[in-house]
Formats: C-alpha cells, sequence, structure tokens
C-alpha cells in the first residue's frame, strides 16, 4: 500500500511536470537565450575524438548494386578539429574511409576552411586509387559544413542565432505539452513538410539546450542525433558528445551510426595565423570553380601553378601531369634554339623595324601635304582672281 502510493505520488508529480506548459515557452524567449550564448564567443576551438559506423550495403544501396557494399559494417575511429571565428570556419578530420573497388580501409585526411567568401577543401588522397591530395574551390555565402549534422550540437551551442549554422526556429511550432527524453523535461518545436516531419526537442533545465534532433518520414525515425551535457564557466552549459544515426530506403535500414565526444574546447583565445587556409601540398590536383576561374591545375612544386584546362573536363590526373611536362619541354627547347633561327629572329625583328620607318615616312609626307593644301586655299581666298588650283 505504501509502495502505491508512493508510484502515485510520483506519476502525479511527473504528469503535472509533463502536462500542459503553466506558462507556455516562446520562440522569442529561445531565440533571446540562444543569442545571450552566440554574444559569448567570439572565437571558439573544439578538438574532437569520431568514432563512425558506415553500416553494410551503405554504398551498394547509393549506386543500385545488387552487391552487397561493403559486406560487413565499418567501424573507424579518429579525430577532428573544428574552429569558429563569426561565420569563419575550419575542419579537419583523420578518419579511415572504405574503398570499395580495393574493398578495404585506407588513411584518409580532410581539412576544410572558409574565409566569410572563399570555401576550400583539401582530401588527402583524394581517394584509395587516386594517391594525389584534391582540392575543391568555390565562391560561397557559407562553408559547407555548416550543412555536416554530425556537428550541429557544437554549431547550436555557439552560433544558434546564425541562419546559417542551425535552422530559423522562427518556422517551427511549439507542442503545448512538455515531453521527456532521456529523463529530461524538454520543449518541443515541430517542423511538418508534406510526409515528413523534423523535430527538435530543447532542455527546460539547461537553457533551451538541444538535447535532440530527429526527422520522421512516415512515422518512423530516419535521422536522429542525442545531446549529452556538461556544467560550463562561460556557457553554463555545453556539449560534451552526442550519438546519431541515419537510415534511408523503404525497409528503413540503417546505413550510418556514430559517436562524436569534445577532448578539449577553447573560447575566445587568439587563433593561429592562418586558421582559415589551407597550404596546398605539392602535386594537389586543384579544381577552382570560382565564376572568373572555372578551370583546373596542378600546384608545382615551385609554388606556381601548372597548365590550366576547363573544369568541366575530366581528364585524368597524368593527363595534367603529362600537359605540364610538354609545356616544360617547350620552354627547354625554345631556350636551345640553333644559331641561325636566332639570327633569323633577329632579322625578322630589323624588317619590322623598316617597316615602321617607312610608315612613319609616309605619315610625315601626309601631314606636310594637308598643311600645304590649307596653306594655297588661304592664299586664294586672298586673291578671287586667282587661276584655279589643283588643291582646289
Amino acid at each position: 500500500m505504501r509502495i502505491t502510493v508512493l508510484i502515485c505520488i510520483a506519476y502525479s508529480l511527473t504528469s503535472s511536470r509533463l502536462g500542459a506548459q503553466s506558462k507556455p515557452v516562446t520562440i522569442e524567449q529561445i531565440n533571446s537565450a540562444w543569442q545571450m550564448r552566440q554574444d559569448k564567443i567570439q572565437n571558439a576551438r573544439f578538438e574532437l575524438d569520431l568514432r563512425e559506423t558506415n553500416h553494410k550495403g551503405l554504398v551498394s544501396r547509393a549506386s543500385g548494386s545488387k552487391n552487397l557494399d561493403p559486406p560487413d559494417d565499418i567501424n573507424a575511429i579518429g579525430t577532428g578539429v573544428l574552429v569558429i571565428e563569426a561565420s569563419n570556419l575550419r575542419y579537419e578530420s583523420n578518419v579511415p574511409s572504405w574503398s570499395s573497388s580495393a574493398q578495404k580501409i585506407y588513411d584518409q585526411k580532410y581539412t576544410s576552411v572558409f574565409d566569410g567568401k572563399t570555401y576550400t577543401s583539401l582530401t588527402q588522397p583524394a581517394s584509395n586509387d587516386q594517391s594525389y591530395p584534391l582540392a575543391h574551390i568555390q565562391f560561397t555565402k557559407t562553408s559547407n559544413e555548416n550543412r555536416r549534422f554530425s556537428l550541429l550540437p557544437i554549431y547550436a551551442s555557439v552560433r544558434g542565432r546564425d541562419v546559417n549554422f542551425v535552422p530559423d526556429l522562427s518556422k517551427y511550432q511549439i507542442s503545448e505539452k512538455l515531453v521527456s527524453v532521456k529523463g529530461q523535461d524538454c520543449i518541443e518545436l515541430v517542423l511538418r513538410k508534406y510526409n515528413a516531419q523534423e523535430l527538435i526537442y530543447l532542455s527546460l533545465d539547461k537553457g533551451y539546450s538541444l538535447v535532440r534532433n530527429s526527422i520522421m518520414q512516415n512515422d518512423a525515425v530516419m535521422w536522429q542525433i542525442d545531446v549529452s551535457y556538461i556544467k560550463d564557466d562561460l556557457l553554463d552549459w555545453s556539449p560534451a558528445s552526442w550519438e546519431y544515426f541515419t537510415r534511408a530506403g523503404k525497409d528503413r535500414a540503417l546505413v550510418q551510426s556514430g559517436k562524436y565526444t569534445i577532448s578539449s574546447r577553447t573560447y575566445n583565445s587568439p587563433l593561429s595565423t592562418g586558421s582559415f587556409e589551407i597550404a596546398l601540398p605539392v602535386g594537389t590536383r586543384v579544381i577552382d570553380n570560382r565564376p572568373k576561374k572555372q578551370e583546373q591545375f596542378i600546384f608545382l612544386e615551385s609554388g606556381k601553378e601548372g597548365v590550366h584546362i576547363e573544369s568541366s573536363l575530366h581528364p585524368l590526373y597524368q593527363e595534367l601531369q603529362s600537359q605540364e611536362s610538354e609545356k616544360d619541354n617547350e620552354q627547354i627547347e625554345s631556350s636551345k634554339s640553333p644559331p641561325h633561327q636566332q639570327v633569323q629572329t633577329t632579322d625578322t625583328s630589323n624588317n619590322r623595324n623598316g617597316i615602321i620607318y617607312l610608315i612613319a615616312g609616309i605619315t610625315t609626307f601626309a601631314i606636310v601635304f594637308v598643311a600645304i593644301r590649307f596653306l594655297l586655299k588661304r592664299a586664294r581666298s586672298k586673291r578671287p582672281n586667282a587661276e584655279p588650283s589643283f588643291f582646289d
């Protein structure tokens, strides 16, 4: 009987807390809390421990192949770095990748920077089959990493009011009732689109911090991220780690999952010079898609750019190298011209000078001719009875 009473009391307290909100929270209140956190952060640097799993069949599902690729779950462990200053961003990851052609895992490093105008990415190597570094350059309004959902907890924490990093909460509707997410009382925000809906859960006790973000389609969770927090002197609450997963297809198969953990964080400390720049290694294949460029080339050892061709073309790396070799050979051959060819070049130059002198002489004669005609006309106007002149 006593146990029953205690259970009833506990249930009553939970029900009243998770019932209708006594004082409904507004989007303005949430935005204000997120703005206060954002205003405290001029810049931030995070070091991450990354655990990612590509589940079996991920590649074949995307390509439509009947052969299961990868044949088993591929687990990868690596590290990452995220640096943010205003809208500028740098992201690095060292996580092994899966090669479908070789059916094995290989080491790969990825780096991207955005300086407020230009986005540059560098992948080393380009793939397991392409051992050279590959760089892409383009003009964008934001970094492409802003759409990397696995970094959303950090973005929501330090750039929550920047719609370039996180969704615009004014487009969401707040549910009337509180929802419990992993033991935390949360506000539920809903955005519905056709047969899908996005759900955002914000903790009441942690300054409306993001606890869960999920996307549902036909009542099935297709994508979800869950965030854990630690106390923070500056932000009060800061993300410590988060887990995510994605599903795809009609069978809602699990395709990707992972866990990110922040190993260290630094706020408002001077950033190193070149934080939002990338030093391209020698031999990098560069694809520059900026409007006035639209070209690709190989970054040479001399620090110069190799032969430029249109970025829309798809030559092999070796073909770009061969074009550069042909250009070098032409320069070498021109510097080794036989003496008679050099003499011929000099003669051509002298002939050009002779033509210039001839044109100058003809021009001078024409000027003198016009001047004489003008003077004779004036003389005739003073002598009306004079005989007609050749210059009339």
